[in-house]
């Protein structure tokens, strides 16, 4: 499942991928309605949740979000504006959205509109959804970390204790060449 995040702000832009990412989201970006609508329509049922701004020069983030929804009725949102105000949030509100930030967004904020994105969309139990403490996020991260990482973490163990027996055996060897001289 894909993210696709969209903001005419580069620099914005580039902030929320990295932030997206690194918590285990497969993330495409832009910074342009159209390219995001070429961008969706190379795998419509494969992206699951837009992040978007509201204003763009060539029209609007919940216009896009309407036309997404109309070839994947399954879409999540969430909204990340500078421009927050109480028509904007109606519009939110009604559209379903699962948050509406305004900037600049945390990586605290951002990290709890994932959550509520990951609960509506795996159907995570309400006691899976970790609370913004340390131990809450160090569990929510442990749980997000795709499958590599966990044989990555294996494969590290394995050479540690590979390099471990090797050592001992030069050492013994050593040792017993020592004694025989």
């Amino acid at each position: 499942m894909k993210t696709l995040v969209v903001d005419d702000d580069l620099e914005l832009l580039n902030s929320l991928t990295q932030k997206l990412i690194g918590l285990g989201l497969v993330v495409e970006s832009t910074n342009n309605i159209q390219r995001a609508q070429k961008l969706f329509l190379e795998d419509p049922s494969g992206t699951s949740l837009l992040v978007t701004e509201i204003m763009f020069q060539q029209g609007d983030g919940y216009s896009l979000l309407k036309w997404m929804r109309r070839k994947n009725p399954n879409i999540q949102a969430i909204i990340v504006t500078s421009q927050a105000d109480l028509p904007s949030a109606i519009a939110a509100i009604k559209l379903g959205v699962t948050d509406y930030l305004e900037k600049p967004v945390s990586m605290k904020e951002l990290q709890n509109a994932v959550m509520k994105f990951r609960k509506l969309t795996e159907g995570m139990s309400a006691g899976k959804v970790f609370i913004d403490t340390p131990t809450g996020r160090k569990t929510a991260i442990k749980s997000w970390r795709p499958k590599w990482h966990h044989d990555l973490v294996n494969l590290m163990t394995f050479i540690v204790e590979l390099k471990a027996n090797y050592l001992l055996l030069t050492l013994n060897i050593e040792i017993r060449y020592a004694k025989r001289l």
